[in-house]
């Protein structure tokens, strides 16, 4: 008896939530996002952080976003570190 239960409700849940999924419409965009990162070392424990994203639509056409960072990184262990961003 409890399986018979057990079942119809998983029936019943496989089914309503096929039913409840919203329409997806499919969207192409032409986006480039590109980018460089990079640790630089200046000393045993301390390095620089450096970044750079360049963004662009309509297949790189267009001027969407760009993005610079730069911070100070410091190394705890050779698997921790601490960054501050500018």
């Amino acid at each position: 008896m409890k399986i018979k239960y057990c079942i119809t409700i998983l029936v019943l849940g496989t089914i309503l939530s096929a039913f409840s999924q919203p329409y997806r419409e499919n969207v192409f965009n032409t986006i480039g996002w590109y980018g460089y990162f990079g640790d630089h070392k200046i000393a045993k424990k301390w390095s620089i952080h450096t970044e750079y994203q360049f963004r662009r639509t309509d297949f790189i056409t267009n001027w969407q976003q760009s993005l610079a960072r730069f911070g100070v990184n410091y190394h705890f262990t050779d698997q921790v570190m601490f960054t501050t961003n500018c």
